[in-house]
Formats: C-alpha cells, sequence, structure tokens
C-alpha cells in the first residue's frame, strides 16, 4: 500500500500468491510429505471367494447373490462361486441370498486369501 493510501498493483500481487497457494493445496487433497501431514498409504487387498452348494447334495448354485457389509457385489457363477477384494485385516459380512434357496451370512476378519463355503436350503412353500 502506498503512503496516501492506494493500492497498488504490487500490493494486489502480494496478497493474490498466498490464496493461489491456499486454493492450489485444497485442489491436491492437501497432499504433504511432512511428517506434521502424512499421507494416507492404501490398505492391501486380499480375496475371498465364497462358494453356494445345496444343503444334503452338494450341488454348486449359480445365480445367487453375494453382498459384502449389505452391499450387493454380484452373482455366482455356473461353479456356484464369486470372488470379492476385500482390505486385508478387515472385519466383513457376507451374504449369500437366493429366491429359492433362502440366505445365510456370516462375518469374520480377513487375514489373507479365503474361502467361504455357504450351504443354502430349497425354501419350502408355506402349507394353505
Amino acid at each position: 500500500m502506498q503512503l496516501d493510501g492506494r493500492v497498488g498493483a504490487s500490493d494486489v500481487r502480494v496478497a493474490f500468491v498466498p490464496g493461489v497457494l491456499a486454493a492450489a493445496m485444497l485442489a491436491s487433497g492437501c497432499q504433504s510429505s511432512s511428517p506434521l501431514m502424512p499421507t494416507a498409504t492404501p490398505k492391501p487387498l486380499t480375496q475371498v471367494t465364497v462358494r453356494t452348494l445345496v444343503r444334503g447334495s452338494e450341488a454348486p448354485l449359480p445365480g445367487v447373490a453375494i453382498s459384502v457389509d449389505h452391499r450387493f457385489n454380484g452373482l455366482t457363477s455356473g461353479d456356484g462361486t464369486f470372488t470379492v477384494q476385500v482390505d486385508l485385516g478387515r472385519w466383513v459380512r457376507i451374504d449369500a441370498s437366493s429366491d429359492e434357496y433362502g440366505s445365510f451370512g456370516a462375518e469374520g476378519e480377513i487375514n489373507g486369501p479365503e474361502r467361504w463355503t455357504f450351504y443354502l436350503e430349497p425354501v419350502t412353500a408355506l402349507p394353505d
């Protein structure tokens, strides 16, 4: 600022630069290599293969809906399996459901590649 109270071009530039730097930091997600602002490290992933079988005959069940933590992930293939990616060391709930065979679910901590097998029973019609 000049002595007579007027704002000069250099004053505007000085005030503008910190604002641009702050906006750039926000736009970049505030990523920093500073020890005071650590960056998030992605968790390693692992696989859980869910296998669905008919209780008693152990025939594979294709088309069974698989949900992880109450979110639909997909349908089992012809061999009754579906593979999902989950964070290593994470506690998850996995559910398998079918209109013809009911549903079943389980939960646990995933510490490496796992294979979970769910046995589903046919839904029986209620007597009238």
